[in-house]
């Protein structure tokens, strides 16, 4: 039943523009926030430890920013999953630091990709999957009927999915030895034994040690990807910036680049997404 009712929504959302999914998106995202009370609690805990909102006013404005964000966020991903990637190319409107990408192909080694968790993350490696195989770490959702349509939806393109683990950790390393791409969300929270507690906007977070173990195995390029979701349902703006490997060869330095990232848009982050938590 959940899996129908999920197919009908992909259907409706195939139908409409990316200015009404985000009108809609936006709305059901205020809904939402209302009735998960903890989610709202982390929205507004994380946001209050970033202290990048000086008064309590301009706190709670960025909280119902941040809710309307969140919904247009699930609803695009929905139709990024269920549309083609013709279609969803369509959608991405600049390239900021393109020249960064075409020198780092052209070199002809690996590149490692670190895209946060901001604004449309769903859509850098389909654009990248567009030009160049890619593969991408991914974590697969507890839902069977939510898994299918994510695995299915993020494979566009050359995009090749990695489990969360060691067996995805040696396909990301093949394909960086063979001189292609992979992508990682790294701040997402590292599995038991796989991270180490270093501060996050001044409070510790267990942050994966992955992005240093590649980079110790492999001489790759290091680029930064934010997909920035542009007002009024434009599209995607997406920003590049190569990194020295340096720059985040350890969990510490990792986390001074991303939140190097969140301060430049912070109100498109995911700070309900609880980056504080105990490892599992």
């Amino acid at each position: 039943m959940i899996r129908l009712l999920l197919n009908m929504i992909c259907a409706l959302l195939d139908r409409l523009s990316l200015k009404w999914i985000h009108r809609i998106g936006a709305y059901l995202g205020r809904i939402f926030y209302l009735v998960a009370t903890r989610q709202q609690r982390l929205l507004v805990d994380n946001l209050r430890q970033s202290g990048l909102f000086s008064s309590e006013q301009a706190l709670q404005q960025a909280v119902r920013h941040n809710q309307q964000q969140m919904g247009k966020f699930i609803l695009e991903s929905l139709a990024i999953w269920s549309r083609s990637q013709a279609q969803v190319l369509q959608w991405v409107r600049q390239v900021h630091g393109k020249a960064c990408l075409d020198e780092a192909i052209a070199h002809g080694k690996g590149i490692l990709f670190l895209t946060p968790h901001i604004g449309c993350f769903e859509i850098t490696s389909i654009y990248y999957a567009s030009m160049q195989p890619i593969t991408v770490l991914n974590r697969d959702s507890r839902q069977s009927w939510m898994r299918t349509l994510m695995q299915a939806g993020r494979q566009k393109g050359a995009v090749t999915l990695a489990p969360a683990n060691l067996k995805g950790v040696r396909q990301m390393l093949k394909a960086l030895y063979a001189n292609q791409a992979v992508g990682i969300l790294p701040d997402q929270i590292a599995s038991k034994g796989q991270g180490e507690w270093v501060d996050f906007f001044g409070k510790p977070m267990y942050t994966m040690t992955l992005v240093s173990q590649l980079l110790s195995r492999v001489d790759t390029r290091v680029i930064v990807v934010v997909a920035e979701r542009l007002p009024d349902g434009q599209g995607f703006d997406l920003h590049l910036k190569a990194v020295s490997p340096d720059a985040v060869s350890s969990p510490a330095k990792l986390n001074q680049v991303l939140e190097g990232l969140v301060t430049q848009f912070p109100l498109q982050y995911m700070w309900s997404y609880d980056r504080y938590k105990q490892p599992s």
